[in-house]
C-alpha cells in the first residue's frame, strides 16, 4: 500500500495543471503569445495539439454536446452524405442558408471572438406548425447536440433569471436553443425584458454580475463579494412572431418559416432526421477543423465575405449576414476536403451559397431592408397606427389616446409635421393603457434628441398660428420615413 502511494505521489508531480471551467464548447487560452484552443464537454477535453485531459468542466451543462461518445465521420461516407444532402433541401435555400451558415459558423466563435468579439443570435420565428423547433433541433446536431433526442430547448416562459443566466452562460460556442420567446407566453414584463437583456448581451459575450456571500479573504466592506459570468452562448431563439425590440433587430438574423416553404419537402425532414447520428459525425470533423484552424485563416475569410456583402448596409446586420457567409464556406471546406464528399454534392451546396449570395446582394440594393429599425422608428411604427385609429374614429376613452392629424401633426406635400412634445406625451398614455407596455423611450426630450439624428429628419421650425400655437415643430421627411419602412400611408388616412 505504501508503495502504491508513493507511485501516485510520483506520478502526481508530472502531472500538468488541469483548469477547472464552467463552460462547454472552444476554450481559448494564449501561451508564450499564441493562442491554444481547446474543446470541452463532459467528459473530454482535447487542443489543437490534439493534447486531452488538460481542462475539466465543473458542474452540470444542460443539453451539453455529446462528441466524445459521436463517431468521427468516415471519409467518402455515402450514409453522411445523404443526410447532410437532405438537411439542405428541408427549407427554402434562402432560408436553409441562412440557419445552417450560423449553426456551423457557431463552432468558429472563439475565433471570431478574439477577432471582432461579436456574434449574431439567430431568430426563427413563424407560425405554429411552421417546423420552427424541429428544423433547429435537426441543424444543431452539427453542433454534437441532441435536442430532440436525449434533451429538449428550454422554453422561456418557465425561465426564472438565474436559469436564464445559467443556460447563456453555459458554452462557449455550442448553440443554445430558447423556444417560446413570445410576450403573450410570458406572463411577467420583467421577466420578458429581462431575457431581452441577457439576449442582447450575448452579442458581445457580456458580463452579468451576481452578488454571493463573501468571506474575511473577500476584502469587501459589505461582506459581500460579486462574480462575473460571461454571457458567451451562441443562441437560436425561436417564437411565434419576430422581435420587436430594435436592439435585438440590429443584433439578430432573422429567418421566417411556414407551412408552406415546407411543402413538398418532407421526405427530406424525414431523410435528415433518420440520419441525425450522422449528421453529428459530420459535426464533430467541423469540431476538430475549427479547433485546428489558425485565427488568420478566419480572417481571410471574412475579408472574403466583406467582398459579397454590401456596405450600404449597417455595421450590425452587415457583420452578421457575413458571419453566416463564413459559416457557409467553412462548411464548404469541411465537406469537400476533409470528408471528400461527391462531385455532385459540390454542386448542391454551391447552389446554396449562390443563392445566399444573391439574397444578400438584394439586401444591400434595397435600402428599406438594409437600414436597422431604431428604437425612434418603433416609436414612429406606433405613432403611426395612432394616427390610424384616430381616422376612423377609435377613442374609447374621454383621454385622447389617438394622434389628431392637423391637430397633433401636419401633413403638407412630403413633409410632416409634429408637435412631438403633445405627440409624445400622448404616446406614453396609449402604451401605459392600451398597449401596456413600456414605452421604446419613455422620455420626450430624448426621444426630440435622437428623432433628430434620423435619415428623415429635416429641422426645426414653426408654421403658424393655425398649427401648435406657432411653437417650434419638427419637419419630416415622409420619403425618408418610407425608406426605413415606417407605414407612411397610416398618417394620411381619412
Amino acid at each position: 500500500v505504501h508503495r502504491i502511494k508513493l507511485l501516485t505521489y510520483e506520478e502526481g508531480q508530472d502531472m500538468g495543471e488541469i483548469m477547472q471551467v464552467y463552460t462547454c464548447g472552444i476554450h481559448t487560452h494564449e501561451i508564450d503569445h499564441e493562442p491554444v484552443f481547446t474543446y470541452v464537454e463532459p467528459g473530454l477535453s482535447i487542443n489543437h495539439l490534439k493534447v486531452t485531459g488538460t481542462h475539466k468542466l465543473q458542474g452540470k451543462i444542460t443539453s451539453p454536446p455529446y462528441f466524445s461518445s459521436t463517431e468521427m465521420c468516415k471519409v467518402s461516407d455515402p450514409e453522411a452524405e445523404s443526410a447532410v444532402n437532405d438537411l439542405l433541401q428541408v427549407c427554402s435555400p434562402q432560408q436553409m442558408a441562412t440557419m445552417l451558415g450560423w449553426f456551423v459558423s457557431a463552432h468558429l466563435k472563439a475565433h471570431l471572438k478574439m477577432l471582432y468579439g461579436q456574434f449574431p443570435l439567430l431568430h426563427i420565428w413563424g407560425n405554429a406548425g411552421s417546423g420552427k423547433s424541429k428544423t433547429a433541433e435537426l441543424i444543431s446536431n452539427l453542433n454534437g447536440t441532441d435536442y430532440g433526442g436525449k434533451d429538449t430547448a428550454i422554453n422561456a416562459s418557465s425561465m426564472t433569471s438565474w436559469a436564464v443566466i445559467d443556460y447563456f452562460a453555459g458554452t462557449t460556442t455550442v448553440p443554445r436553443v430558447l423556444e417560446e420567446y413570445n410576450k403573450s407566453k410570458i406572463k411577467n414584463e420583467k421577466s420578458y425584458t429581462f431575457i431581452g437583456e441577457m439576449l442582447k448581451a450575448s452579442w458581445n459575450g457580456e458580463s452579468v454580475l451576481r452578488g454571493v456571500l463573501g468571506n474575511k479573504s473577500s476584502g469587501g466592506r459589505t461582506g459581500a463579494a460579486t462574480i462575473e459570468i460571461p454571457i458567451l452562448a451562441p443562441i437560436a431563439v425561436i417564437g411565434e412572431q419576430g422581435f420587436e425590440m430594435p436592439a435585438l433587430l440590429e443584433r439578430s438574423v432573422e429567418v421566417m418559416l411556414s407551412k408552406n416553404t415546407r411543402e413538398g419537402r418532407v421526405s427530406y425532414f424525414a431523410g435528415a432526421s433518420i440520419g441525425r447520428n450522422k449528421l453529428r459525425c459530420v459535426g464533430k470533423a467541423l469540431m476538430i477543423r475549427a479547433l485546428t484552424t489558425k485565427v488568420s485563416t478566419v480572417r481571410q475569410m471574412f475579408d472574403e465575405a466583406s467582398q459579397v456583402v454590401s456596405d450600404k448596409i449597417d455595421d450590425r446586420p452587415r457583420y452578421s449576414l457575413k458571419v453566416i457567409y463564413v459559416g457557409l464556406q467553412f462548411l464548404k471546406k469541411t465537406l469537400v476536403e476533409d470528408l471528400k464528399f461527391s462531385d455532385e454534392f459540390v454542386l448542391q451546396i454551391d447552389k446554396l451559397i449562390e443563392e445566399y449570395t444573391k439574397y444578400v446582394q438584394h439586401i444591400g440594393d434595397t435600402t428599406s431592408e438594409a437600414m436597422a429599425h431604431s428604437e425612434v422608428d418603433a416609436v414612429m411604427d406606433t405613432m403611426a397606427l395612432m394616427a390610424a385609429m384616430a381616422s376612423k374614429g377609435v377613442n374609447n376613452s374621454a383621454t385622447q389616446m389617438t394622434l389628431q392629424r392637423n391637430e397633433n401633426y401636419l401633413i403638407i406635400e412630403d413633409h410632416m409635421y409634429m408637435d412631438v412634445t403633445l405627440c409624445h406625451a400622448i404616446y406614453r398614455r396609449y402604451m401605459s393603457q392600451v398597449e401596456r407596455s413600456i414605452p421604446a423611450i419613455a422620455s420626450a426630450k430624448q426621444f426630440k434628441i435622437l428623432l433628430a439624428e434620423e435619415l428623415y429628419f429635416v429641422e426645426e421650425c414653426t408654421v403658424g398660428n393655425h398649427f401648435a400655437s406657432n411653437r417650434q415643430v419638427v419637419k419630416l421627411s415622409l420619403s425618408k420615413m418610407a425608406e426605413k419602412g415606417i407605414d407612411t400611408s397610416l398618417f394620411m388616412m381619412d
